[in-house]
């Protein structure tokens, strides 16, 4: 659990008792001031950005596809090389995004990062709904963000970015575990995992990741 994440979040929630919004303060000077501003070419799978995405909807994408703290986990150059597959980190629920990236900072390998392993990754969270398609020509603004502060993209303040509160993102992710047939979202994967299952993991991940914070 003593990870880069796990590390900056301790002494993060310590600091701030807002913290979200902190983070969102990050993202606004950064874009304020075009800091770490890149281009598509220069992205790499398995880093961290922020992105502006799509705000004329020409793809007729919802602001929770605008506004986007993501991790870039694939690309396919021999089939599309105009498509990116993202985490899109807006779909996630706050407590349940800690709980992923507490565990998938533990021995985080960036080249090691890709569709495959990142999708059997999040199933345990059931949270793979949050990997997403985008379009290279769609992107307006791209922020790369170094992985000693991607704690702010995964704590920032979603209702501030997309208009959707935690509430409702809980309640979408409930709802997807209860009613979505994990064999049929699996596919190929033929991977098994149920809705108890996963509570049950997320319970012992909150548990571990809260006695460390109060350590």
């Amino acid at each position: 659990m003593d990870n880069i994440f796990t590390r900056s979040l301790k002494v993060y929630k310590k600091k701030y008792v807002d913290y979200f919004n902190h983070s969102m303060k990050y993202i606004s000077a950064m874009i304020r001031d075009n800091k770490n501003a890149t281009v598509p070419g220069s992205m790499k799978k398995g880093e961290f950005y922020f992105i502006i995405y799509d705000s004329k909807k020409i793809n007729k994408s919802s602001k929770m596809e605008q506004n986007v703290p993501m991790l870039l986990i694939d690309y396919k150059e021999n089939i599309d090389s105009r498509v990116l597959y993202i985490l899109n980190m807006n779909f996630i629920p706050l407590n349940i995004k800690e709980a992923i990236f507490a565990n998938l900072f533990n021995n985080y390998d960036p080249s090691s990062v890709d569709y495959a392993t990142i999708y059997t990754f999040l199933l345990r969270y059931g949270a793979e709904y949050a990997i997403r398609e985008i379009r290279v020509e769609l992107l307006e603004k791209i922020y790369h963000i170094d992985l000693n502060e991607s704690i702010y993209l995964i704590t920032a303040n979603t209702k501030a970015l997309t208009g959707v509160d935690e509430k409702k993102l809980s309640d979408i992710w409930v709802a997807k575990l209860k009613s979505d047939s994990l064999d049929s979202r699996l596919g190929e994967l033929k991977d098994k995992a149920d809705y108890e299952k996963i509570i049950e993991e997320l319970k012992q991940t909150f548990k571990e990741l809260d006695k460390y914070l109060n350590s």
